[in-house]
């Protein structure tokens, strides 16, 4: 009995690393596709075409809902684990009086901050793209909605806010992600932090130049 919260501890490590890495993947691909945006000849022909065929994909519902349950799945043994980590030490934390302890302390509550706001971001982005519950002009192609989310100065705010976020959240998520799957040694450690700072430097640049371009290329 005493090995079973210790498996179930390796369990949920091994499952969060999994699908932290699956995300990270999808987040990868979604920018590549996003970045077509940026060729700009024949009206922005290569993004249309990308995402209609995306949009009109026979799997693509399957696929929303795989992501989603990725997503809650991700999120939710994250702070299943999270808790049972307090529950562990109802000391309170005496490990916190240390300066070490509350940088830690800060660093986990701005990563939990950093998640929601990218769960807020990827919500608004569903809602704006995927079901233009805000922006659902008729006639419209892919590249003309996107670039009229873009316009609005609040929307292009957030998702330039929300871009820089998700690459600070990624930084520590990939690494932790490795961890979780028991990845470690010094040079493997040093190998997938460097990594890891290019990935989220790559995806928060990337996501954010967009929001940038569009606005400045209405001046």
């Amino acid at each position: 009995m005493k090995g079973k919260p210790f498996f179930s501890s390796v369990v949920q490590k091994l499952v969060i690393g999994i699908t932290g890495l699956l995300l990270c993947g999808f987040v990868a691909a979604h920018l590549a596709g996003n970045l077509l945006l940026y060729s700009t000849s024949d009206r922005y022909a290569a993004f249309n075409k990308y995402a209609t065929t995306l949009h009109d994909m026979t799997l693509l519902p399957a696929i929303e809902i795989g992501l989603l349950v990725l997503f809650v799945v991700h999120i939710g043994l994250t702070l299943r684990m999270q808790f049972q980590s307090q529950k562990a030490r109802p000391e309170g934390y005496a490990v916190q009086k240390s300066k070490q302890g509350r940088g830690a302390l800060a660093a986990r509550n701005v990563m939990h901050l950093s998640g929601i706001v990218v769960l807020a971001f990827v919500l608004l982005h569903l809602a704006d793209l995927r079901f233009g519950l805000r922006f659902n002009e008729a006639g419209l192609a892919p590249a003309q909605t996107v670039l009229q989310v873009l316009r609005d100065p609040i929307s292009a705010m957030f998702y330039t806010v929300g871009s820089l976020l998700l690459g600070y959240h990624l930084f520590h998520g990939f690494q932790s992600s490795f961890q979780s799957l028991g990845f470690g040694g010094e040079r493997l450690t040093r190998i997938v932090k460097i990594v890891g700072i290019l990935f989220s430097v790559a995806i928060a640049v990337g996501f954010a130049s967009l929001p940038i371009w569009v606005t400045l290329l209405r001046k």
